[in-house]
């Protein structure tokens, strides 16, 4: 029987390989001769290999920290918007938050991936999805809103979440998006205006589609 120490030695090394074959493939995409490539190889050259070792090392913390706003939910379309808030056991909810004003579109079960994105600066709405829209990003719905809430609780007490996926109309033509945030140790599902901007406190939710 393997190791475990043994298992993960043979991961690192084909883990290596493939990043070794991608690299020369980009190389050579970029240029590179055999000549260029052997040379880095067999000289050895500290400057080259520690600046390799510091753009590994730059990747690797940018996935992390990737990874610890990626958030995954099951949006569970057999529930009403009322069942679903009501899975997510809010202290208070605003009163406009119907499924009159919000509607649920959706069968089945949907497994999402979510991310929280966070500028940590003051960003209009308009701001908000011309980012989401470079990035490749759709803006969160509500449901999506709801089944982060249900799943993890706690992250609205850390910072105010917001979905710009979904949005209701007043009769006198504002626009407002559902949102999580807390009041003292209360957690709560509000609205709040799209033309009022946000701080640099909020984050956005948006869905990583494949």
């Amino acid at each position: 029987m393997a190791s475990k120490h043994g298992s993960l030695l043979a991961g690192a090394a084909g883990f290596i390989a493939d990043v070794w074959t991608r690299m020369d493939r980009k190389a050579r995409q970029l240029g590179a001769t055999d000549e260029d490539i052997h040379a880095i190889v067999t000289d050895r050259d500290e400057r080259i290999i520690e600046a390799m070792a510091e753009k590994f090392a730059e990747v690797v913390a940018r996935v992390r920290e990737a990874a610890k706003n990626i958030f995954r939910v099951t949006v569970d379309y057999s529930r009403s918007l009322a069942e679903m808030i009501g899975a997510g056991k809010y202290d208070w909810v605003n009163s406009d938050i119907t499924a009159e004003h919000l509607p649920i579109t959706g069968t089945g079960k949907a497994e999402v991936s979510l991310v929280l994105v966070h500028f940590n600066r003051a960003m209009s709405t308009n701001e908000v999805l011309d980012d989401f829209k470079k990035r490749g990003l759709r803006p969160a719905k509500i449901e999506e809103l709801l089944a982060l809430g249900e799943r993890y609780p706690d992250l609205q007490r850390e910072f105010p979440i917001v979905a710009l996926g979904s949005a209701f109309e007043n009769p006198r033509g504002r626009r407002y998006c559902p949102f999580l945030w807390r009041v003292g140790a209360e957690r709560g599902l509000d609205l709040r205006l799209l033309e009022r901007g946000w701080s640099g406190s909020f984050r956005f939710l948006a869905v990583l589609e494949s």
